[in-house]
């Protein structure tokens, strides 16, 4: 069972899903039928990580990311209850990543840079964190 997840975990972990969500081939942690997250997405991550000044143990990141693997619902709901327990301005902000990850990388067309299950994932999580309207007006 892994340990309980800092906030600065849980703010890549939900970064992270965006990525995870709807990926395509030719990027990184590869396990067969595609990769989890692009190059382009791997990248962004570790400029949050940078940007954010978090101090994060890669090898623990991504082993919980591979504890929950199979089970991207959990982390999920993991990430969001320990972000509840932050400011609004840090949940907006982390949204803020969210939307970035989606445009990391183009899943989805040229016009639309964010695919409907990226948009849908930030969407859920702005309720889930008690600011979807905020985060709507921002």
């Amino acid at each position: 069972m892994a340990k309980r997840l800092s906030r600065d975990e849980a703010k890549l972990h939900l970064v992270y899903l965006v990525a995870r969500s709807d990926y395509k081939s030719g990027g990184w942690f590869g396990i067969g039928e595609g990769d989890l997250i692009t190059d382009e997405e791997e990248k962004y991550l570790e400029s949050v990580s940078k940007k954010e000044k978090i101090k994060i143990d890669w090898s623990v990141l991504l082993d919980q990311m591979g504890d929950w693997v199979d089970n991207e619902e959990e982390l999920w709901a993991k990430a969001c209850n320990v972000m509840k327990r932050a400011s609004k301005s840090e949940r907006l902000n982390t949204l803020h990543y969210m939307n970035g990850m989606a445009h990391a990388s183009r899943e989805d067309d040229d016009e639309s840079n964010v695919s409907d299950i990226e948009w849908d994932l930030v969407l859920r999580t702005s309720k889930e964190l008690d600011v979807y309207d905020e985060y709507l007006d921002s």
